[in-house]
C-alpha cells in the first residue's frame, strides 16, 4: 500500500488529481486509520491505465467508459485511436 505522496511522485500527477480520481470513483483508494488515502497495486495499475488513455487523447468521461468496457471493446477503441494518429501523421 502506498500513500498519496508516494503515488504522485511515482506516477507524476498532482495530489489533487489523485483526489479527483478517487472522488469520481475512477480509482478506489482505501483509507488508513488516520484517513490517509492508500493505493494498492490494483489502484496503481488503474492509474497507469488512465494515464495511457489521457496520453491517447481521451477525456475522463471517455476513460470511465473504457475502464468498464470489455477487452474487445477496448481493443477496438485503441485501434481506432491508432488509425487516427496514423492519418494525422500522413497529413503532415
Amino acid at each position: 500500500m502506498k500513500k498519496t505522496n508516494e503515488v504522485r511522485k511515482l506516477v507524476g500527477v498532482s495530489r489533487r488529481t489523485l483526489q479527483y480520481y478517487d472522488d469520481e470513483r475512477v480509482i478506489v483508494a482505501e483509507r488508513s486509520k488516520n484517513n490517509y488515502r492508500l493505493y494498492d497495486q490494483k489502484a496503481l495499475d488503474r492509474i497507469w491505465e488512465i494515464m495511457i488513455c489521457k496520453e491517447m487523447g481521451f477525456d475522463l468521461k471517455e476513460i470511465k467508459q473504457l475502464l468498464i468496457a470489455s477487452d474487445n471493446k477496448k481493443k477496438e477503441l485503441f485501434r481506432l485511436c491508432i488509425e487516427t494518429v496514423k492519418e494525422q501523421i500522413n497529413i503532415m
